[in-house]
């Protein structure tokens, strides 16, 4: 696709603010500010919502377009919604439930949702080429629909109860084009979707800027002595928050020279009474978190949930070795292919690995300079452009 195209790039995303946490927030920034230094026109279609954890029929923004950060930036009002009903199904889907067609229909129709928007992405579906974000939103459901073969997507695609709804085999064969961050979510929507007439590629991600952290002075600053495991990210059971903390509450009992930092937005339950060896930072600044990578002896990822996990090339950036979920192919192949890490499938490998990586300094830290150069290599934002520009082109927008 050549620079200079007229037809503008309209990235479409539930949530858009500087302070909108997570890996797919993060991503869809990156991915209009990497457009937009590639040439291409491009704007930001959103809802007035403020982020994940606010109410989701809630207006924090007001409607209409505004420029920010050199983009336009159109935002639409939100739909009502039955919050209660939708948790209701979210559960049944946790517990390995199967959604009735019409449960289906229920799930996205009380998901975040903007009628505004749709009507938008209808009306001008021949005046972009629309690029959705993350896949499990209402906003990329209906959006989807609206746009038709106008669309592109970037699933950021979990092996979850909701990627199995029988809607995504007909959202996922709609689009035109699918922009995939990692070798195992590729294989994963090939396995589970019918995408015979979807141009699919393995475009990635990649890490622009990351400081220089200063693990030492986070160590002064916090009286920490000793080691200590990292955890960064919403403090939400899919994340694997609840995991990390179970095992080390009873690891801290067996080992209480350890130390557990967790970093991150987000309540949770429990919080007024974490043990001792427990030190919660709460939502803190970039420069600060990567102090925190750098002062790890090991970082956490439990997640079993991950298309690409940013906050795991951070802590790469800054030489700490990873201890990643067994259970996320990504993650774990990430780790292996990097040599960046270690990986626990159950309570008995974490205490071990843990005890390892404490026993071995010299590996850990090998394992922290590979992981860095893995980001170094794999992570270049020209060459993840080079490759959207081959899949935008091969979907025929050029």
């Amino acid at each position: 696709m050549s620079r200079g195209k007229t037809t503008p790039i309209a990235i479409v995303t539930p949530w858009w603010s500087d302070q909108a946490s997570g890996g797919a927030e993060f991503l869809a920034r990156e991915v209009a500010r990497q457009l937009t230094g590639r040439g291409f026109r491009v704007e930001v279609l959103s809802t007035c919502g403020r982020d994940a954890f606010a109410d989701w029929s809630e207006n924090h923004f007001t409607a209409g377009t505004v420029e920010e950060n050199g983009l336009t930036v159109r935002r639409f009002s939100l739909d009502a919604r039955d919050a209660r009903r939708f948790g209701q199904l979210y559960e049944a889907l946790a517990q390995g439930r199967r959604l009735t067609p019409f449960e289906e229909g229920e799930f996205f129709a009380h998901s975040v949702n903007s009628r505004a928007l749709y009507a938008f992405i209808e009306e001008h579906r021949g005046g972009y080429v629309f690029c959705f974000l993350p896949y499990l939103y209402g906003t990329t459901y209906f959006g989807i629909q609206a746009a038709g073969e106008r669309a592109i997507l970037i699933p950021c695609l979990h092996n979850e109860p909701i990627a199995y709804l029988m809607r995504f085999q007909r959202v996922m064969a709609a689009v035109r084009g699918l922009w995939f961050l990692s070798e195992p979510e590729y294989h994963f929507a090939r396995a589970l979707y019918p995408l015979q007439r979807v141009v699919a590629r393995v475009v990635g991600a990649g890490m622009d800027f990351c400081g220089k952290g200063d693990g030492e002075r986070f160590r002064r600053e916090h009286g920490l002595e000793g080691p200590c495991i990292l955890f960064a990210g919403r403090r939400v059971q899919g994340k694997g928050f609840g995991l990390v903390l179970d095992y080390f509450t009873r690891f801290s009992k067996r080992h209480a020279e350890w130390t557990l930092l967790l970093a991150g937005p987000g309540q949770f339950a429990g919080a007024d009474e974490l043990p001792a060896r427990v030190c919660d930072l709460g939502f803190v600044e970039k420069q600060t978190l990567w102090d925190a990578m750098a002062a790890a002896t090991v970082f956490c990822q439990p997640s079993r949930y991950e298309s690409f996990s940013y906050v795991l090339m951070e802590a790469w950036v800054q030489g700490a070795p990873a201890l990643v979920n067994a259970h996320c192919e990504v993650l774990r192949r990430q780790c292996e292919v990097a040599g960046g890490g270690l990986w626990f499938g159950d309570e008995e490998e974490f205490e071990r690995t843990l005890l390892y990586l404490e026993a071995h300094p010299a590996e850990a830290r090998q394992m922290g300079r590979q992981g860095a150069e893995y980001v170094a290599s794999h992570c270049c934002w020209p060459d993840v452009m080079d490759r959207a520009e081959e899949l935008l082109a091969a979907c025929g927008f050029s």
